[in-house]
């Protein structure tokens, strides 16, 4: 019986629930529900997803799954392993438009997910087989400027605990070269965010990473270390790399192997840094101290690179850097100087770089200030004007004043040429202004080959943006005065032109972005012309443009021009599909022509790749209205169309409609011009013409589509103008099928030419197929360069097959005939050859020359040339100075490609000879060379014979291309006088006898050279300017790319002359380095100067831009000497003198520049004869500046001297040489400044010479001023006029004609020379003896500072003895021992005729 609840058992009482219990159990029960399905149901959906990935079907999804949502840029092949932790894929590849650009091959990832829970991220291995990056990707851009805020929230920590790749491969658009690499290693990166966020030293995070990279196909490793914790820094990398490395790859061979080492150690704040590096030869240090949290160092940085070419054009002699830096960017304290010597680079040559530094902090009430200066010697550039800035330095000089506001930085460019000065304010945001000085434009001009002269003055200001979102702004405003050179420019511009620019750039608004360029406004005004441009390019190419351009005055443009002219042009739309109009409006006319108005209007669309348009143009041209109307079209396919609606003007007329396909060479339609009167054009050309023309090409379309068009063309007409004229030309004919398989029927017909007094007529024909045009060819003209001339010729053309057949040809010209002596046919398309050509070329009164080719050139060479009887007179109508004989004849048999040639070359010359006045006692010379050629190399023999005059031999291999290296051997000897030949006529001789062995191996572009060039016995003459040098013997040695001159020595007079140093001969820039030190040497004995020196020069430099020749010379000796009138054995000299008004030579930077610092001294014993002049003269002088434009200060001045008037000896008072001339005439042409007196009881009479020793002036004066002939009396005998007796008015007549250079002849002086006297004189009015006699000095210097002389009378009354010791420079002991005599007047030390002993000091006043 089953219990009632409503009535319970008393006997079995049913136990009662707490009811407060329940509700919670049942809430934990539905929450556990609500949280539990759905975490099972994600667990198992995990689950699943990780069983699905370990099966087959589950790793093929995702491989196909990765390709589809990356559209196909990644592909992943071969996934296995256990999903994830334990993965394993074959092949990645990452892909763009060009392919596969990264892939990785045998990806081997063990990791451990559940690390992640503790924030980390720890992988046991990462390890692949083959990494392999070809080629960066397409289309990379650089998104450095762009700031990211992802990875802000992720902070995981990075164990990575091996990481191993079997081999790398790089490519070489990466690495320069494919290179292979394998990687070991480890990392351990505590926290990661600091990274994402954007790495600094001062963030970086406890980290541990080690790193081996070795390379595989070469001797390199690369080792990294690095420790980070919390407040210190260590790293250790090392990188070494053996010979055959990256640099030798890139053709840096020279900087191969490569040692690096780089250390840091410490704090943060204070982390040593030790830094290393050895590049071959070049080694640089840095040391010191870094505080990464401020940015603040103590550094101390040297560098050191000897002499080398790292590669072709590039190189240098030196480079030195040693410098000692603190403090940071913003406020550099320190100092240090870089030094480059003879730097070269791709056409850029410079002497000398000089950089130095110097900065300090505030101290002492003195601003902190850091300052660099830079300087640059000898600079030279590509183009017709190499060695512009050579002449002077380029400096730079930029001054930081840290403390001021906005931290100002002082920029001073100067050169001789321009000048630049501004300030930049170097606080962010950066803005600053300049000014720019061109004195003068033209040898900047030069620079482009363009003429003009005149100067610039730009005033600018810019401003770079606060934030990468603004704009950077520049103006300019200046001045551009052209005065000369280009006429247009100049008429149009003037001589005081103006310019305003205002320009923006920035970031370009809309979705293209990029950057964007605002020209807000560009202004150019001159004297005759007004341009107005304004616009701007988008990023997106969308360029949006308004020019107005307005000429006031035509004439500016082109002389005969009248008018003016308003131009408005706008352009816009994207670059490859622009749209333009042109509005041009004003009025016309020429010097013969009035000024009519003229209106143009174009309008096109879609250019510049299928341009369609419309021009339209009306006016009065001459008085006449014109009209035109045109449209003109390219499609797509490239065809061309011009519809010509209408031409009227005057008498000409014309009208069509053409259409010329692409690739097509004939156009297809209807055009008709004519002009009946050619005379209508006289006014708008210019000058007189007269004549007619009428022509048309018309195009009959047939009804039947079979039957092709044919285009007809007519030309008939005539033309004369001053200069040339023709009577009729008339071309007249047809091509059928032009579009097809085109056939000519075409006569040419000119009559009638007569042009610069040439004379005569053509005639051509053309008829046929393209594939067999016919066609012939004459003409007659007569005085074709003094000669008349004809040419009569045949072949046939097969255009399709770039072929020509040869039939006839005879061609005279100057008497010279060329014939054809059998048909041959040429190739010129793929395939080139000849089958077979023989001619001959006949000079007038010796036998032909004959040539023979057959064979082909390529596609495969095979090829047979003989020449045979090949004289210089083949050259003689056309150069009938040359006058030389001999025959040369060559064979050439050739197979293989031009690429790669086989066979051999022969040439043989005999008897070769060339006649001359000169050339008569040298032998007759012979030639025989042959070259085998193999492929890229010809092994080469060539012998040459002339007498006892030459012997060379040259053997060895050469390149057969410009790739390739060459090894030959030059063995022989030269007798210096075979240059004879072509000397004498410049009146110069050279002998002695050169031998050479030298060894030539290399690519042509690097060349180097090893052995010895000997010189025995030379001379060198130059009887013009007097030079003589003798005894020449020395040699040169040749090591690799450098010339060693090792002691040459040359007797010059008494003494000798040393030449040692080196030159590059294969260096770039050439440099040069060279010592000349000359003993007692006399290389100049001339009729002007014959001097004896002592000196020690030195000459560095480029050659190839700028030499410095520096040094000392000293002239103990030296005889200046003054002609009535330059001999005939002495060449007349072009003398530049200070105030002259004449042109420079040559244009300034044209050639080489010689830097001068020179300094030239005398203790005595120069003398200056002449003109009745006797000066001994002693002084200093220094040259300095360069060969063009010297700087001489300093001179000569008297020691002792006198001037001798009809037989009157006066004593100079004063003297002094300048040499004050330009050029290289500046060392023989010296001006003079001598002054003598003599005191009578009448006053005191002077003479004066000045001018150049060439040109003497000589004048008079007195105190008090007298006529010009008291003056002659007083000076030549101590009176006035009236009391001259006749003999001595003859005696005056004399000294006018010696004054006047009437009489040359010097007895005197060729009687000192004889006897090897320093002076010789005969003396008047004073001296021994009788007052009123004569007296004869002679006298010489026996050692430095002892001169010996001296003195008699004439009459026999008197005799002196002088000795003058020189204790000093003015300070002079005199001793005199003399018989005694009578004086007339006062008794001084000069006329003294008895014995003394005295001291005199010379002085100034």
């Amino acid at each position: 019986m089953t219990p009632d609840p409503r009535n319970p058992d008393p006997r079995n009482p049913v136990p009662q629930a707490p009811t407060g219990r329940r509700w919670p159990r049942i809430a934990l029960w539905t929450a556990g529900l609500m949280v539990g399905v759905p975490v099972g149901l994600v667990l198992l959906a995990v689950i699943g997803i990780l069983i699905a990935a370990n099966t087959g079907p589950g790793r093929h999804f995702i491989e196909r799954q990765t390709a589809a949502l990356t559209d196909g840029t990644v592909q992943v092949q071969g996934v296995s392993g256990r999903f994830p932790d334990a993965l394993l894929i074959r092949h990645i590849a990452l892909t763009d438009t060009k392919g596969t650009w990264l892939s990785i091959d045998g990806l081997s990832l063990d990791w451990r997910p559940t690390h992640l829970l503790f924030r980390t991220a720890r992988v046991d291995r990462i390890a692949m087989d083959r990494l392999s990056i070809p080629r960066l990707p397409a289309g990379q851009t650089d998104n450095s400027g762009k700031s990211s805020s992802q990875g802000g929230g992720l902070d995981l920590g990075v164990d990575i605990r091996a990481i191993h790749v079997g081999r790398i491969d790089v490519g070489p658009d990466i690495a320069g070269t494919a290179a292979s690499f394998a990687l070991d290693g480890q990392a351990r990166l505590a926290h990661i965010a600091p990274v994402l966020k954007g790495v600094s030293v001062a963030t970086l995070p406890d980290a541990a990473i080690t790193l081996g990279l070795k390379r595989l196909d070469r001797d390199g490793a690369l080792a990294l270390h690095t420790a980070v914790s919390r407040g210190r820094l260590g790293l250790h990398l090392t990188a070494d790399e053996k010979a055959g490395g990256f640099a030798t790859v890139a053709g840096l061979a020279p900087l191969d192997p490569l040692q690096l080492t780089l250390d840091l150690e410490g704090p943060r704040d204070a982390n040593r840094l030790n830094f290393a590096l050895k590049a071959g030869e070049i080694s640089s240090n840095i040391n010191g101290v870094v505080n990464f949290l401020n940015g603040k160092t103590q550094l101390v940085l040297t560098a050191h690179a000897p002499e080398m070419v790292v590669r072709d054009g590039i190189g240098w002699h030196e480079v030195a850097l040693d410098a000692h830096v603190s403090g940071d960017l913003h406020r550099p304290v320190g100092n240090g100087q870089l030094i480059v010597d003879r730097l070269s680079s791709a056409g850029t040559d410079a002497s000398r770089i000089a950089v130095t530094f110097d900065g300090h902090e505030a101290s002492a009430g003195q601003p902190a200030l850091a300052h660099l200066r830079a300087t640059l010697d000898g600079l030279t550039i590509p183009g017709p004007r190499p060695t512009l800035f050579a002449a002077a330095p380029i400096t730079l000089d930029l001054l930081l004043h840290p403390d001021d506001a906005d931290a100002p930085l002082d920029v001073d460019l100067s050169h001789a040429l321009l000048h630049l000065v501004g300030r930049v304010a170097t606080a962010t945001p950066a803005h600053g202004t300049f000014d720019l000085t061109v004195p003068q434009l033209a040898p900047l001009a030069a620079i482009g080959s363009v003429a003009l002269t005149g100067q610039a003055g730009l005033h600018g200001a810019f401003a770079l943006p606060a934030h990468p979102s603004g704009d950077t702004s520049l103006a300019l405003d200046g001045v551009v005065g052209l005065t000369g050179g280009q006429p247009q420019a100049v008429g149009l511009i003037g001589p005081d032109g103006r310019l305003a620019l205002r320009v923006r750039m920035g970031p370009a608004q809309g979705a293209a972005g990029g950057r964007a360029i605002r020209i807000d406004s560009l202004k150019v005004d001159g004297q005759a012309m007004h341009l107005a441009l304004s616009g701007s390019q988008t990023g997106g190419n969308v360029l949006d443009a308004r020019l107005k351009l307005a000429m006031d005055d035509l004439r500016r443009v082109l002389p005969a021009l009248r008018g003016r002219s308003d131009l408005d042009l706008a352009v816009a739309g994207p670059m490859g599909d622009l749209s333009a109009t042109a509005h041009l409006d004003g009025q016309l006319g020429t010097s013969g022509m009035p000024a009519g108005p003229v209106m143009l209007d174009a309008v096109f669309h879609h250019l510049p790749t299928t341009p369609q348009g419309t021009i339209m143009a009306q006016g009065t041209v001459d008085g006449a209205p014109l009209s035109i109307a045109a449209d003109l079209e390219q499609d797509a396919q490239g065809t061309r169309t011009l519809d010509l609606g209408h031409l009227d003007w005057k008498s000409a007329s014309g009208k069509g409609h053409l259409t010329l396909a692409a690739g097509k060479a004939i156009p297809l339609g209807t055009l008709d011009f004519q002009m009946t009167r050619l005379a209508d054009l006289s006014s708008v050309l210019g000058q007189a013409i007269s004549g007619a023309v009428v022509a048309s090409v018309r195009t009959s379309d047939s009804a039947n589509a079979a039957v092709p068009s044919t285009v007809t063309l007519h030309l008939n007409g005539n033309v004369s103008t001053s200069a040339a004229s023709v009577r009729h030309v008339a071309l007249d004919g047809s091509i059928a099928d032009p579009a097809g398989a085109a056939r000519s029927d075409l006569t040419l017909a000119i009559d009638g030419v007569a042009a610069r007094g040439v004379t005569g007529n053509a005639r051509v024909t053309a008829r046929g197929p393209q594939a067999a045009l016919a066609v012939t060819a004459t003409s007659a003209l007569q005085n074709l360069a003094g000669a008349p001339a004809a040419l009569s010729t045949a072949f046939v053309l097969d255009l399709p097959g770039r072929a020509m057949a040869l039939r006839t040809l005879q061609a005279n010209a100057k008497g010279e005939t060329v014939r054809l002596l059998a048909p041959a046919r040429i190739g010129f398309g793929a395939a080139i050859g000849v089958d077979r050509l023989r001619a001959t070329v006949a000079p007038p009164g010796v036998g032909p020359a004959q040539i023979d080719i057959a064979g082909s050139v390529k596609p495969a060479l095979s090829l047979n040339v003989a020449i045979d009887n090949l004289t210089p007179a083949i050259a003689r109508p056309f150069m009938p100075s040359l006058d030389a004989s001999g025959v040369i004849s060559a064979r050439a048999k050739l197979s293989g490609t031009l690429a790669s040639p086989q066979g051999t070359v022969t040439l043989t010359a005999r008897d070769m000879k060339y006649h001359t006045d000169f050339s008569g006692a040298l032998p007759a010379a012979s030639l025989d060379a042959k070259a085998q050629l193999a492929g890229t190399q010809a092994r080469l023999d060539a012998t040459a014979h002339a007498g006892s005059m030459l012997d060379l031999a040259v053997r060895g291999t050469v390149p057969t291309g410009a790739a390739g290296s060459m090894a030959l051997q030059a063995d022989g000897k030269i007798d210096l006088s075979a240059a004879n030949a072509y000397l004498g006529a410049q009146g110069r001789q050279a002998e002695g006898m050169a031998r050479f062995a030298l060894a030539l191996t290399g690519p042509l572009s690097a060349p180097r050279a090893n052995g010895t060039v000997t010189l025995a016995n030379g001379q060198i003459h130059d009887f013009a300017q007097g030079i003589q040098l003798s005894n020449i013997n020395g040699s040169i040695v040749a090591h690799d790319d450098r010339l060693t001159i090792d002691h040459l020595t040359a007797a010059a007079g008494p003494g000798q002359i040393t030449v040692s140093g080196s030159v590059g001969a294969f260096q770039p820039g050439l440099p040069i380095d060279l010592r000349i030190v000359a003993a007692k040497a006399r290389p100049l004995a001339s009729d002007l100067v014959t001097a004896t020196i002592d000196s020690d020069l030195t000459v560095r430099g480029l050659l190839a831009s700028r030499i410095d020749v520096a040094g000392s010379v000293a002239i103990p000796n030296a005889e200046i000497n003054i002609p009535s009138s330059l001999p005939t054995s002495v060449a007349r000299l072009d003398v530049i003198r200070p105030g002259d008004d004449t042109k420079a030579a040559a244009d300034a930077g044209g050639g080489m520049v010689v830097g001068l610092d020179v300094t030239a001294s005398s203790p005595g014993q120069m003398f200056i004869r002449g003109h009745g002049l006797d000066a001994e003269m002693r002084g200093r002088l220094h040259v300095g500046g360069t060969s063009d434009a010297p700087l001489v200060t300093g001179g000569f001045t008297m020691r002792r001297g006198s001037f001798n008037l009809a037989g009157i000896s006066l004593d100079f008072t004063k003297g002094r040489v300048a040499f004050n001339g330009t050029g290289v005439t500046q060392a023989i042409d010296p001006t003079l400044d001598f002054e003598a007196e003599r005191g009578t009881n009448a006053g005191t009479a002077r003479l004066t010479v000045s001018g150049y020793a060439s040109a003497p002036k000589i004048s008079f004066s007195s105190s008090p001023p007298l006529s010009q002939d008291q003056i002659m009396a007083m000076l030549l005998f101590g009176t006035d006029a009236q009391s001259l007796s006749p003999t001595q008015m003859a005696e005056i007549a004399a000294a006018v004609a010696t004054l006047t250079g009437g009489n040359g002849f010097d007895p005197i002086g060729t009687v000192r020379n004889t006897l090897g006297l320093d002076r010789l004189q005969l003396a008047g009015g004073s001296g021994v003896g009788n007052g009123s006699g004569t007296s004869v000095e002679a006298g010489k210097y026996v050692m430095r500072g002892v001169y010996v002389g001296a003195k008699q009378a004439t009459s026999g009354s008197g005799t002196q003895a002088q000795v003058q010791v020189d204790l000093t420079r003015r300070l002079k002991l005199n001793t005199t021992v003399g018989t005694g005599g009578n004086v007339t007047g006062f008794t001084t030390p000069e006329n003294d005729p008895g014995s003394s002993v005295g001291l005199s000091y010379q002085f100034q006043y």
